[in-house]
């Protein structure tokens, strides 16, 4: 009988495992990464940014974030803009960069994980988002990958270019398509944010589908709703 329990309890926690969804994650991840993410959350809670960019599968460090605290976000933003400082800038270009540091470090709400639904603050961060890009286009020269490099992707920078530095294993990459991109419905999951330069993308962003789980962890500083699928 105890044997029959623990088995009965065993098979329970795993489907709860496998169908378990975050407030955040919004059911976005297969259920690989889903047992990933659970096995690993203590590790997850206190983790750096080091220690994130050496997780070496996109799909398990996109889970990872969203498990993060507002702080831990924050900190690999900052981290990595203060990582491509080192590159060898102009005067001007480098007090842009910067300049969205102080953005970032005086708006931690931004990483709250709730700023898609909080009208004000959202239309705020668009506000001052939406500046920085326009200046960096129109007095900087930047095109749309060089300041999608700096501001779409926490991954490192690979020069100037708008190059960026993924994961080894792009097994679970946006837009590889498997049996895991389906939902409920038959709907493919979004992925991805229409309206902005994505780098995880294969190709682009395409909004033209229809998708489900509008979650953040998409667009400018993973802030945004996923509104898209990977092509």
């Amino acid at each position: 009988m105890k044997t029959l329990l623990s088995n009965i309890t065993l098979c329970i926690t795993f489907i709860l495992m496998l169908t378990a969804c975050s407030k955040e994650n919004g059911c976005r991840y297969d259920a690989g990464t889903i047992i990933w993410t659970k096995s690993h959350i203590d590790d997850i809670k206190t983790m750096n940014r080091t220690r994130w960019l050496n997780i070496d599968t996109l799909s398990y460090q996109i889970s990872a974030y969203s498990e993060f605290s507002a702080s831990q976000r924050m900190n690999l933003w900052t981290e990595k803009l203060s990582e491509a400082l080192q590159l060898d800038w102009f005067q001007k270009e480098r007090m842009h960069i910067v300049r969205m540091i102080y953005y970032i470090d005086n708006n931690p709400q931004w990483f709250n994980g709730n700023l898609p639904n909080d009208k004000k603050e959202y239309d705020y961060f668009k506000l001052i988002t939406t500046q920085w890009k326009s200046f960096a286009k129109d007095s900087l020269n930047w095109n749309d990958k060089q300041i999608a490099a700096l501001i779409n992707s926490p991954f490192p920078l690979d020069g100037q270019d708008g190059a960026i530095k993924l994961p080894v294993n792009m097994r679970d990459d946006p837009g590889e398509g498997d049996a895991n991109d389906e939902e409920v419905g038959g709907r493919l999951k979004c992925n991805c944010n229409r309206s902005n330069y994505e780098l995880t993308c294969a190709h682009v962003c395409n909004p033209t589908y229809v998708c489900s789980g509008h979650t953040f962890i998409c667009g400018i500083l993973w802030g945004e709703n996923c509104n898209g699928i990977c092509e």
